[in-house]
């Protein structure tokens, strides 16, 4: 009981802290596709059973159905401020842009060429490939962005018609 109360706790503190971030921006902000349009989408934003960790979790972003070594695409214009390696999300990228929003590309089976923490780029520009790495069952990228700290959900300010 204790833990279904926290799960609750957790996703509830999210989507206020979601809502309180979004209505100071007020979705002014605009990005595009991290990979191919259409591409399925395998887990939203909210509350998700982890298949490796075999718990539920708060899912903090969206989890896009991939091949290994598709192209993920910079979903605006920014700056790299982490290209490297975790634990859980295996090879990620990190991408600081205007207005406090961070977006976070993880699992990726390799980086872009040219890409460096510090380099600049621009929407739509290939940053990496996805892949399998970190704690994940098929290939896929994990897609997060974050608005002054806090995690929303990226559907929200995804434009699906830019192209």
């Amino acid at each position: 009981m204790i833990y279904f109360l926290s799960i609750v706790l957790t996703f509830f503190t999210a989507f206020t802290a979601q809502n309180s971030a979004e209505s100071s921006i007020a979705n002014t902000a605009s990005f595009v596709m991290p990979v191919q349009a259409n591409t399925e989408i395998l887990a939203e934003f909210g509350p998700l059973y982890h298949p490796v960790l075999k718990e539920e979790q708060m899912h903090i972003g969206v989890g896009f159905a991939t091949s290994v070594g598709d192209p993920v695409f910079a979903a605006g214009n920014g700056t790299v401020i982490f290209k490297g390696y975790d634990r859980n999300y295996g090879n990620m990228v990190e991408i600081q842009h205007e207005d406090g929003f961070i977006t976070r590309y993880a699992h990726l089976s390799s980086f872009g060429s040219e890409l460096a923490e510090g380099s600049e780029v621009n929407a739509r520009q290939i940053i990496a490939y996805a892949g399998q790495t970190g704690l994940v069952t098929s290939p896929k990228l994990h897609f997060q962005l974050w608005l002054n700290g806090e995690a929303v959900n990226p559907m929200t300010y995804i434009n699906i018609d830019a192209e």
